[in-house]
């Protein structure tokens, strides 16, 4: 089986523990003897290599800088990155490419941020071969955070609510949505 992982890093470029379930999840799907293939971002251009059997294809999503760096920005400029994130043309077009390349039955996608938003298109209209893993609420809060204590406010938030509309009509509904808990998985049905 072929099969394509989509995910926003990927170490060794990597700032939590979703880049490590994504690579726990391309060795294990390699071990068990599937073609992985994965689409991740990079710092520029475009690059392919494969590493352990493991082909990975880093591109930088056309934005004043590179996710990975979004924590050395202030809240103005990280709004534009946001802003430039959400409309990403290139994020759609990679992806597009990726599937026609890659040719995936499977397609598993773990966080967007940082790839452009758009690229959910791309899946949505593979929907029946598509999984995705959510690891956060970036589909209802731009940055993913909510911070404790502040739900209330959160929750009247304008901006969450056209957030929510957009990533919505973006996502559509995958094959299958995996949540690594309880609380998560409750905080989007809501």
């Amino acid at each position: 089986m072929k099969i394509l992982i989509i995910t926003n890093l990927y170490p060794p470029e990597a700032r939590g523990g979703a880049e490590r379930v994504a690579e726990l999840q391309a060795r294990g799907f390699r071990d068990a003897g599937h073609e992985v293939a994965v689409l991740t971002s990079g710092p520029r251009g475009f690059a392919c290599e494969k590493t352990d059997g493991i082909k990975i294809c880093r591109f930088f999503p056309l934005n004043i800088f590179w996710y990975k760096n979004i924590g050395l920005h202030g809240f103005a400029v990280r709004a534009v990155w946001h802003a430039l994130d959400a409309m990403s043309l290139a994020g759609l077009g990679m992806m597009r490419r990726a599937i026609r390349e890659e040719s995936p039955d499977l397609i598993v996608s773990h966080n967007f941020r940082g790839l452009g938003m758009l690229g959910a298109l791309a899946l949505k209209a593979q929907s029946e071969r598509w999984i995705h893993i959510v690891h956060d609420i970036q589909l209802s809060v731009p940055s993913g955070l909510m911070l404790w204590g502040e739900e209330a406010r959160a929750e009247r938030s304008f901006v969450r609510k056209i957030w929510e509309a957009y990533s919505r009509r973006l996502f559509g509904s995958p094959r299958l949505v995996i949540s690594p808990s309880r609380w998560l998985a409750e905080f989007y049905k809501n």
